[in-house]
């Protein structure tokens, strides 16, 4: 906070410096900016704590869901709920032991490892 005052110094000094090379219609609202943000900062401190973009891409994923226009908020929830399942699925899937038994396994499928055949490249079976 100390060093403010100094930047806004700088950052006039800078632009003035810009000026020298550059054509005059470099000098639009963008670079003028540059004079208000070192104000900004003062006023209002870092940028990461009003930084809002987050927010906007999380509203672009919730109007991404909405399917009937009429009712918004039903859509959106049905989004959010499949959305939220297929969260807890993947991550499920990803922690399951293969090697564990298991209720939906194949009959045929435990036949096969008791046997010890193994599969060969192209479906063939070794014994």
């Amino acid at each position: 906070m100390s060093e403010i005052p100094r930047m806004k110094v700088l950052a006039a000094e800078v632009l003035c410096y810009l000026e020298k090379p550059l054509p005059p219609s470099f000098f639009d609202i963008q670079i003028h900016l540059l004079v208000h943000l070192v104000e900004e900062i003062e006023l209002c401190g870092p940028v990461h704590a009003r930084w809002m973009y987050w927010l906007e891409q999380y509203m672009c994923t919730l109007k991404n869901w909405v399917r009937q226009r009429a009712y918004p908020e039903g859509s959106i929830a049905e989004g959010y709920m499949a959305s939220e399942a297929m969260f807890y699925c993947s991550h499920i899937l990803k922690q399951l032991d293969l090697d564990c038994p298991s209720h939906w396994m194949d009959t045929n499928v435990e036949e096969k490892h008791e046997t010890k055949e193994k599969l060969m490249g192209w479906g063939r079976l070794e014994n």
